[in-house]
């Protein structure tokens, strides 16, 4: 990527308000409702209502709708646990049963593969958005990632293919409102977008409120100390530290979860059960990082832990110099850490966080406590921003109403982080050229 976002470029990135789009007409609107089920039930809702206002705004322009959105990352094929159905029902709930189509009701899901286009794409399918227009006004697709080339190349001809049938649906319209995946060049985002043309795309209400909050908070004069909380197991995240720790302007970087396993690792602290969570191209990352001549300054890492077997049972306090012991694994940050993460967040002019320090949702009772300590330091910032995902749901659990109105919550998570260490994203670029 060679475009440096500043300010100047958010003139491109069109709402949907901005273009004019005929009532009849049938728009590919791409979102993200990769929410989290948990015993039958969404849990974090608030990623489906964060597409209200532009399923809202093309509803009563007189516009019909095909969604598209990812739910998980199926690892075999059209697995069950990533069916789209309990969403289905939720717009069906906000916006009434005769107008919401299940195209998961019109295709043959396999459990062991993916679906070729013609099969994704099937005669039901297209016959239903033909259709659209009487009472049903809403075409919710089967999972994209379901679809054979969803996530292969943009030059395999086979993404190509399905970008052209996906855009195929509606009438050359293409709106993006989907700021957690900005960052993948996926047949559903950027190549459904480019074949659509600039003339025809347009941004949906909640992803151009976080492009903007994008661009003029990270682009500009930053409030310091800027600080980072990072945290989880997805390996970009080794990069993006890569990536914070040449940018001057980032004071501090607070590490915790399997990040700091795998940074302690390459340090040679002992990471106990957790050795092996990462692979040797992460872990190469691992050593760039602890040999970047900021990181002494700027990268602070847990001294203190809370253990237990990887199952959470036998947990115990592992005080500052004592070794993990074989069989044990880190679930939380230790009391001494915390204490020190929420100092310095409390002092910071900017705070952002991505992860939550421990597992929160695992145990019985859960590993919770220094998430307990760390999250209220971000209230009391200066300025905060919590990257939604874990720490949004965290957030919604442990703040009170007012350290929570006094910190962003967002639903964008991974994406965010990735514009931030990039300054750019393959979705602005599609706007840009």
């Amino acid at each position: 990527m060679s475009i440096k976002l500043n300010p100047t470029h958010l003139r491109h990135f069109r709402p949907i308000n901005t273009i004019s789009i005929g009532r009849g007409a049938t728009v590919a609107l791409k979102v993200d409702f990769n929410v989290t089920i948990k015993d039958g039930k969404i849990q974090n809702p608030e990623k489906i209502r964060a597409a209200f206002r532009t399923i809202d705004h093309l509803l009563a322009s007189g516009a019909n709708i095909v969604i598209y959105t990812h739910l998980g990352q199926p690892k075999k094929g059209c697995e069950a646990k990533t069916s789209l159905n309990l969403v289905a029902d939720f717009l069906a709930e906000k916006y009434g049963r005769d107008t919401v189509i299940n195209g998961e009701s019109l295709i043959t899901p396999d459990e062991n593969g993916f679906l070729p286009t013609e099969q994704y794409i099937n005669k039901a399918v297209r016959e239903a958005a033909v259709g659209l227009g009487g009472k049903a006004r809403i075409l919710l697709m089967p999972n994209v990632r379901w679809a054979a080339y969803e996530q292969a190349k943009p030059t395999d001809p086979g993404h190509q293919a399905l970008a052209q049938a996906m855009l195929g649906l509606s009438d050359g319209f293409a709106v993006f409102d989907a700021a957690a995946v900005w960052n993948k060049e996926h047949a559903s985002i950027t190549t459904m977008l480019r074949l659509a043309g600039l003339n025809n795309i347009a941004w949906g209400f909640h992803a151009h409120e976080m492009a903007e909050l994008l661009v003029r908070r990270f682009t500009g004069d930053i409030p310091r100390p800027y600080v980072l909380h990072i945290s989880g197991t997805k390996a970009d995240k080794m990069g993006y530290i890569l990536d914070f720790l040449g940018n001057p302007q980032i004071d501090s970087i607070l590490v915790s979860g399997n990040i700091a396993n795998g940074l302690m690792e390459v340090l040679g602290r002992s990471v106990g059960a957790a050795a092996g969570t990462y692979g040797a191209p992460e872990l190469e990352k691992a050593r760039r990082i602890v040999n970047h001549p900021r990181f002494g300054g700027a990268v602070s890492l847990p001294v203190d832990f809370i253990i237990a077997r990887p199952d959470g049972s036998d947990r115990r306090y592992l005080a500052q110099g004592e070794i993990i012991p074989e069989g044990f694994r880190q679930f939380d940050i230790g009391r001494e850490t915390a204490s020190l993460y929420a100092k310095i967040l409390a002092t910071a002019g900017l705070a952002v966080n991505s992860g939550v320090p421990g597992a929160f949702d695992f145990g019985n009772p859960p590993f919770e406590e220094g998430t307990k300590v760390v999250l209220p330091g971000f209230a009391r910032a200066k300025q905060s921003i919590n990257l939604g995902g874990d720490g949004g749901i965290a957030a919604e659990k442990y703040l009170t109403p007012e350290e929570l109105a006094r910190t962003e919550v967002l639903v964008a998570g991974g994406s965010f982080l990735h514009a931030m260490a990039h300054q750019t994203f393959p979705v602005a670029e599609v706007f840009l050229n």
